[in-house]
């Protein structure tokens, strides 16, 4: 949405500038025309970060930045005379590898960026998840077993969006969650194993079912990865066993 706003923003006076160069045939529409190329290839470059994060790919942050930036200079070069174009030039360059380098840097917030995206899919498979606070307790019992339902789901979104609403807003009612939790602890995806840990740990002693999978689990986990949430949800889980004679 922001994104659309944006590229609005900047592209509707684009296409103005382009209109007049085009029907004047007056060089110097074609300067703005380009600097507002400058703005929306800024703002395309980081949603190609985003959609990295989301679905991978971050070679498409370099492509989308070049053609766009390059589109932006080739602009601005146009509507200008010779002299000052070195420097448009390195101007246009410095931007758009900065601009790359922030697309990138994304990837450090990939928790955040993946979790607002999976409450956003989770509720448009779950329109009630929205307002769980409002929510009757009988209402509250019967979403969760649909969030417990979800987790077992194909879509990676609504499950990472369920788990973090049985985690974060409903963890009272999470036990539902306890047989889909088993699978989720062996995923290759952080975003979806660690909110199932933390679930683990939320459960306490009723998540000792688990107990054989998560001790699995961090007998193969490389050292330092997931290690000590691992070894706190063992703990966590084993308070329901009975102590050995």
């Amino acid at each position: 949405m922001i994104t659309i706003a944006l590229s609005t923003l900047t592209g509707v006076p684009l296409a103005w500038c382009l209109y007049r160069y085009s029907s004047t045939g007056q060089r110097k529409w074609l300067v703005p025309a380009g600097q507002l190329m400058l703005s929306l290839a800024f703002v395309l470059t980081m949603r190609a970060g985003v959609s990295a994060v989301l679905y991978g790919g971050e070679d498409k942050i370099v492509v989308v930045a070049y053609l766009l930036f390059g589109a932006a200079a080739a602009l601005i070069l146009a509507g200008r005379d010779w002299q000052g174009r070195l420097a448009t030039l390195l101007k246009v360059f410095i931007a758009c590898n900065f601009s790359i380098f922030l697309s990138m840097s994304l990837a450090a917030h990939a928790t955040l960026i993946v979790g607002v995206h999976a409450s956003e899919q989770l509720y448009k498979a779950l329109p009630e998840a929205k307002s769980i606070e409002k929510l009757s307790p009988e209402q509250k019992e019967e979403l969760s077993r649909k969030l417990a339902g979800a987790l077992a789901g194909g879509d990676r979104f609504v499950r990472i969006g369920a788990l973090n609403a049985l985690l974060l807003r409903l963890p009272e009612y999470s036990a539902a969650a306890l047989p889909a939790l088993g699978p989720l602890l062996a995923s290759d995806d952080p975003e979806t194993r660690l909110p199932a840990l933390r679930l683990i740990k939320v459960l306490g002693g009723a998540a000792a079912p688990l107990l054989p999978e998560l001790k699995d689990r961090l007998a193969k986990a490389p050292k330092g990865s997931d290690t000590y949430t691992l070894e706190q949800a063992i703990k966590i889980a084993s308070t329901a066993q009975p102590p050995v004679d």
